[in-house]
């Protein structure tokens, strides 16, 4: 096709050429018996104009026109390079450096609630423990209906009080689960945001304990306005302690495990109570072997957070599973 473009370009140029040098210098054209008159005078420029115009329109017509310049299809897709997300704990600010076993994968300063509900979506040392709150919280909302639900379809009216027990511990719990997943989601904010955030997750931890203890105080018949009274009371008194600003950091870690456990331990009082006074027959009133599993986890969980196990014997290799919060606020829930 090129070629035969360019043979038919050459062609029109040596004719064009040719006509344009006959003209200029044949003069007039002879015309049977006519009058002679110079069609194209000889002294007028008009002639090597018009030909010059007539190969530069053939020119034009007949080359083919450049290739477009390609683009670069890997230079087009090829995406900026992502902005960084996670850190070496040497790269973070020392506020949040919580943590001397865990190494990597820190979120840095943020500065916006938007980039921490970002967060959500990446892999970093706070995910784990993050998602598993929201996962735990949804399941305890779901189960919070199924018991009203439940509670609907007995054949036998149930007191109200009854009821309110019941679920003051799941609502309880599910309260802690927001608590919880809002500060590990919001505490790469700023040293100010991540401190409020952490006082509303001490308070999840307090409401979950103490709404478990009233809940088996109010089963046990025996002083349950008294021993939901000073469950309350103790709920405060903890939760005014872990208000105090020499309760956060790591070094604070086992005095607020001692607090969380004791506040805990105070469910064993109308426990014993209900064992002296009535005996293995009161005693069958009362889920003993959930509160034991229950009891069970707070005390495993607290060991594990206070002593740091197992990222204390493994550094670096459980930084984004296990984080030291996991074990407690977990367990707690």
């Amino acid at each position: 096709m090129l070629l035969s473009k360019l043979a038919t370009l050459v062609t029109l140029e040596l004719l064009s050429l040719s006509l344009s040098l006959y003209i200029y210098i044949s003069g007039p054209w002879p015309s049977c018996g006519l009058k002679h008159t110079a069609v194209f005078p000889q002294e007028s420029f008009l002639n090597p104009i018009v030909m010059a115009s007539l190969r530069l329109a053939l020119t034009c017509f007949l080359t083919p026109s450049p290739p477009k310049a390609t683009e670069n299809f890997h230079a087009a897709n090829t995406e900026p390079p992502q902005k960084k997300q996670v850190f070496h704990a040497s790269e973070i600010p020392e506020w949040m450096q919580w943590d001397p076993y865990i190494q990597h994968g820190y979120r840095t300063q943020l500065n916006s609630f938007k980039q921490c509900f970002l967060s959500l979506f990446y892999m970093h040392n706070e995910s784990v423990n993050t998602w598993s709150h929201i996962v735990l919280e949804i399941s305890f909302l779901i189960l919070l209906l199924a018991i009203d639900y439940w509670i609907a379809q007995l054949p036998f009216k149930v007191p109200f009080s009854d009821m309110l027990a019941i679920q003051s511990y799941v609502a309880g719990t599910a309260g802690c689960l927001v608590f919880s997943a809002a500060f590990h989601t919001t505490n790469a904010h700023s040293p100010e945001v991540a401190r409020a955030f952490l006082k509303l997750d001490y308070f999840g931890i307090v409401l979950t304990i103490s709404t478990t203890c009233i809940s088996v105080a109010y089963f046990t018949s025996t002083l349950q306005l008294a021993y939901i009274l000073f469950t309350v009371l103790c709920a405060a008194m903890v939760f005014c302690i872990t208000l105090d600003v020499g309760m956060d950091g790591a070094r604070a870690g086992p005095w607020r495990a001692t607090v969380f456990l004791l506040l805990a331990a105070s469910d064993l009082a109308p426990i014993f109570h209900v064992g002296w006074n009535e005996g293995k027959c009161g005693l069958f009133r009362i889920p003993l072997d959930s509160l034991t599993v229950t009891c069970s986890s707070y005390a495993i969980g607290t060991l594990a957070y206070v002593t740091r196990f197992p990222e204390r014997y493994w550094p670096g290799r459980f930084d984004l599973i296990v984080c030291p919060n996991i074990r407690c606020y977990t367990d707690c829930d």
